[in-house]
């Protein structure tokens, strides 16, 4: 018997017997350059340079700083900081003691998405040593052409 549509149980019980259900795990990236740009700009209160900033951050949150318009640069596909490194690392670690498997993971394929799922999740780690094709995407990971704007 399959789970039904909008099944949703207690996770200190396992679901009623008879039902094939699976677990869905939703991680969200590490830090990436872009959120530490934000966080620093938000520090410094940027917006009161501007009139303009002011206006943009009423519309857009903390997130007005990733606008080209404002710091003329182009925040596509940041890469993630020292810290969201560190944070895929623990979650890899958390992962591993608590002896979370994954049947399958998808990602987009933004590079802060892929470093954190190659970071954090450990089963990744057996493909990247079998498959040419995952070494050859280790090694664009690493590469981090994309900075934070200067504050």
């Amino acid at each position: 018997m399959d789970c039904p549509a909008h099944a949703v149980f207690p996770t200190s019980r396992p679901p009623p017997e008879g039902l094939r259900c699976k677990t869905v795990h939703l991680i969200r990236h590490a830090e990436g350059t872009h959120n530490a740009a934000e966080l620093e700009a938000e520090r410094r209160q940027r917006f009161m340079k501007r009139e303009e900033w002011r206006a943009l951050r009423e519309t857009h949150g903390v997130a007005f700083y990733l606008l080209e318009s404002v710091t003329g640069l182009t925040y596509w596909d940041p890469p993630l900081t020292r810290l969201g490194r560190r944070q895929a690392a623990k979650l890899r670690r958390e992962l591993t003691r608590s002896n979370v498997t994954f049947d399958a993971i998808f990602s987009s394929p933004f590079r802060r998405t892929l470093q954190t799922a190659m970071i954090g999740c450990p089963q990744i780690e057996c493909l990247h040593r079998a498959r040419p094709w995952w070494r050859k995407l280790g090694a664009w990971l690493r590469h981090e052409p994309c900075r934070p704007p200067p504050v």
